[in-house]
C-alpha cells in the first residue's frame, strides 16, 4: 500500500520526505539543514538550478531546494520508489524504441513495394522529369531507409536535359524569326533599291543588304549546329 501510495504521489507532482518512510535508513533531509551537510548525506547531485538565490539539486529520488545556502524544501521519494520510477521509465523508453522500430520495418516494408511498383509503371515513367523528381523527393522524405536516390538521380538528369532542349528549341526558334525578318527587309531593300534615283542611297541599301547578309549567315551556321542531325 505505501508503494502504491508514493506512486500516486510522484504522478500527481507530490513528493514527501524521506522520513515518512520509517523503518528504513535513509538520510533525512529538514529545512535549515545547510547544503553541505546535503551533500555529505546524499551525495553530489545529477544536476543543478540556479534562480537568484534559490538553488535546485536534482536527484534520482527528487529534489532539494536551498536559498542562501539552506534548505527551504525538499521533495524527495524512498530509494524504493525511486527504483521503481526508475524501472518504469526504462521499460517505457523500452516499449517507445520498440514501437519507433516497428513503424521503421513497416515504413521500409511499404516504401519498397512501392519502389518496386515505379520501376514497373509505364505511366509514371511517363510523367514530365520536374514531376519525376518532386516525387522522388517526397518518396526520400517518407521512406528514408528505402534507397531511391538512383531514380532522383536519373529524374534530375531528364529534367536538367529537358531544360537544355527547351531552351535550344526556344532560340532555334527566335533565329528562324529573325531569318524572315532579314529576307522580308531584303525584299524592301530591293523595292528601295530599284525605286531610288540617287547613287548614295543606292550605297546605303547595298550596305545594309551586306550586313544583313553577314548576320544570315551566321544565323543558318548556328541554325546548323541546333538542328538535330
Amino acid at each position: 500500500m505505501r508503494a502504491v501510495f508514493l506512486r500516486m504521489c510522484v504522478g500527481f507532482g507530490l513528493f514527501i520526505l524521506p522520513l515518512l518512510a520509517a523503518g528504513q535508513e535513509i538520510p533525512a533531509v529538514n529545512p535549515g539543514d545547510p547544503l553541505k551537510e546535503v551533500l555529505e548525506r546524499l551525495g553530489r547531485p545529477q544536476g543543478r538550478i540556479s534562480r537568484g538565490a534559490v538553488t535546485t539539486f536534482y536527484y534520482d529520488r527528487g529534489t532539494v531546494e536551498f536559498v542562501d545556502g539552506k534548505v527551504s524544501k525538499a521533495f524527495l521519494v524512498t530509494p524504493e520508489e525511486a527504483r521503481i520510477q526508475t524501472e518504469d521509465r526504462e521499460k517505457t523508453e523500452m516499449e517507445q524504441r520498440q514501437q519507433a522500430e516497428a513503424r521503421r520495418k513497416s515504413l521500409l516494408e511499404e516504401g519498397q513495394r512501392e519502389l518496386a511498383r515505379l520501376r514497373d509503371d509505364k505511366e509514371f515513367a511517363g510523367r514530365s522529369a520536374a514531376d519525376r523528381v518532386a516525387f522522388w523527393q517526397d518518396f526520400i522524405r517518407r521512406y528514408p531507409d528505402v534507397d531511391a536516390g538512383g531514380e532522383l538521380a536519373k529524374a534530375r538528369g531528364d529534367s536538367e536535359n529537358e531544360a537544355t532542349q527547351k531552351a535550344r528549341q526556344e532560340e532555334l526558334q527566335e533565329l528562324k524569326d529573325r531569318i524572315r525578318e532579314i529576307e522580308d527587309r531584303f525584299v524592301k531593300l530591293d523595292a528601295d533599291y530599284a525605286a531610288s534615283l540617287t547613287h548614295w542611297k543606292r550605297n546605303e541599301i547595298d550596305a545594309e543588304r551586306r550586313k544583313l547578309q553577314t548576320e544570315k549567315k551566321s544565323i543558318e551556321e548556328r541554325i546548323t549546329v541546333l538542328e538535330p542531325k
